[in-house]
């Protein structure tokens, strides 16, 4: 039969793995709609994407991921990349580039057929972006303009879940062992 105390830090970490996981759905409900509601120029304009690219080439990566490599549209900017807030390990979507006269239905297609990936490399002439989808289930057109968008990262959050579940596994396989000191010695 389990201690009190360890009936507690089970409801505690039950508590802590629900509270995590609703900041997480928040802060991607949240990214989401700032996505759907502002034009892709409003979003460039506050550095959170990048418009006008087309791919330059695609190159297989660290640990066989496909990266897109994308450069700016030469015939729009001679110069290099547009001022963005995009750096190295940013979770990115990457769509393709739309008229401002596009439907609703062709906006919506887009946005579902959208890539998403890392970024691995940013630079004044280029953004290497790799892939969570094997090239061959390209869903972009990648003969037209596309544009890049910066979208929730919820990395922390799976590793703020995965160590969680990392300290209870270790607190309660030695639950006779432990006692509630040691048990919020670990947990804080």
């Amino acid at each position: 039969m389990a201690s009190p105390a360890m009936d507690g830090f089970h409801s505690f970490l039950d508590e802590q793995l629900e509270l995590l996981d609703k900041a997480r759905e928040a802060e991607i409900k949240l990214s989401n709609e700032d996505i759907a509601q502002a034009s892709p120029k409003a979003l460039s304009g506050r550095g959170l994407a990048v418009l006008n690219l087309c791919v330059s080439r695609f190159y297989t990566g660290l640990g066989g991921k496909t990266v897109v490599e994308l450069s700016p549209d030469s015939s729009l900017a001679p110069g290099g990349m547009p001022a963005h807030g995009l750096r190295t390990g940013d979770i990115v979507r990457i769509e393709e580039q739309l008229s401002a006269s596009a439907k609703k239905l062709q906006v919506k297609e887009a946005q579902a057929g959208g890539l998403t990936g890392v970024v691995v490399r940013s630079a004044t002439q280029k953004l290497a972006v790799a892939l969570e989808t094997d090239k061959s289930h390209l869903s972009v057109d990648t003969t037209k303009r596309i544009w890049v968008v910066k979208v929730a990262n919820d990395a922390p959050f799976k590793r703020l879940v995965t160590q969680l579940l990392k300290a209870s596994r270790a607190i309660y396989s030695h639950a006779p062992e432990v006692s509630a000191d040691d048990a919020n010695c670990r947990l804080g």
